[in-house]
Parts: structure tokens; C-alpha cells; sequence
């Protein structure tokens, strides 16, 4: 079945490539995937931002790894 060979072949994303942006067509398709994705009794009660401001992405990015000290 397609979708095993799918979910056997995922993995953690340590580091990213900065210089790569997500297409907005694939945008579309990882919002739509997580939207779909099975949860607790069918709630999903988790929030996607998706932020495309490079000063926000790095303040958090900062407050986060402090975070995590």
C-alpha cells in the first residue's frame, strides 16, 4: 500500500535548507495534509502559523532555543 511506503520513509528534519521557499502550491498541499490528518475523536484543537516575515521567524527562533536551554 502506497501509503505505509509513505509513512515508513518519513523522517526528522534536522537542519533546512534557508536558501529553499515552499511553493505556494505545496503550501497548499501541506495545509490541506494537516487539516486531514486523523486526531483525537476527530478534533483538531492544534493551530499552523506559517510565517513568511524573516524578522519574526528569527526572534522566535531565538526565543525558542532559550526556550529549550
Amino acid at each position: 500500500m502506497n501509503l505505509i511506503n509513505n509513512l515508513e520513509w518519513r523522517y526528522a528534519t534536522k537542519k533546512f535548507d534557508t536558501s529553499k521557499k515552499v511553493s505556494t502550491e505545496n503550501l497548499e498541499i501541506i495545509k490541506k495534509a494537516i487539516q486531514l490528518s486523523a486526531s483525537s475523536y476527530g478534533l483538531q484543537l492544534y493551530k499552523v502559523f506559517v510565517i513568511e516575515n524573516q524578522e519574526l521567524r528569527e526572534n522566535l527562533k531565538q526565543l525558542l532555543t532559550d526556550k529549550l536551554k
